[in-house]
This record gives C-alpha cells, structure tokens and sequence, in this order.
C-alpha cells in the first residue's frame, strides 16, 4: 500500500485521490467478507452510528496526512514516523483508561521512543551509529 501509494502520487495522484481508491477497495474487500462471513451487522443506535463515523473521519484524516507526508519525508521515512501512533495509544489507555503496564511493557515503550528519537536524530543523517 505504501509503496503503490507513494508511486501514484511520483506519476501525479494527489494523496486524497490515492486514499479514495485505497479506503474504497478495502471497503469493498471487508463488506464483502464479513457478508460472506454473516459477521456484518449495522451499529445499535446513535452512539453507535457517532463511533462509526468518528472512527471513519479519523482514519480518513490520519491517512490523508500520513500520504500526504510522503511528498516532504519520503515513504520510508513517514512509515518509520508513523510507529509514534502505537505509543500513544498506549499512553492514553495508560492517562484516561487507568491501564497499568509492568516493567518490560514500560521497557518496551522507552525502546520504541529512542528508535523513533535516532530515527529523527541528525546524527542518523550523518552516518553515525
């Protein structure tokens, strides 16, 4: 996907022409296996409909940004970037859920922060490991 992604908008795709044909098939691919699997059913009621669309419109705006990051960081460089998006997860079930993460859990966190910290460092830039 990133990679046909970042090919389409190099011959000329803007990155909501490439996410419109991206989120299209994997509705069309996902409707049709949960049709097939009897797993597919509407959400109950408004507070139901409100996640679907809220859920919709955030993974729209966040892919639309994420391609769109390709055309100033480069494919490779915006999907290594983009591994910030689990550590906030994880801080926010931790900060608003009450999650309780033990010692490796915590240990893992501060390993993905500092590949994401040399990942962005200008020492990267110069070929110092």
């Amino acid at each position: 996907m990133i990679l046909l992604g970042a090919r389409a908008q190099r011959a000329g795709a803007t990155s909501t022409q490439v996410n419109l044909v991206m989120i299209a098939v994997a509705t069309l691919v996902c409707s049709a296996a949960t049709t097939a699997g009897g797993v597919w059913s509407l959400p109950a009621g408004m507070v139901g409909w409100l996640g679907l669309a809220g859920a919709g419109s955030g993974v729209t705006i966040g892919l639309v940004a994420f391609f769109a990051a390709f055309r100033f960081t480069g494919p490779v460089r915006a999907t290594v970037l983009s591994n910030v998006e689990p550590l906030f997860g994880v801080l926010f079930a931790v900060a608003v859920l009450g999650e309780r993460l033990s010692g490796l859990q915590w240990t893992s966190v501060g390993l993905a922060v500092a590949a994401l910290l040399f990942e962005a460092s200008p020492l990267r830039r110069v070929g110092v490991s």
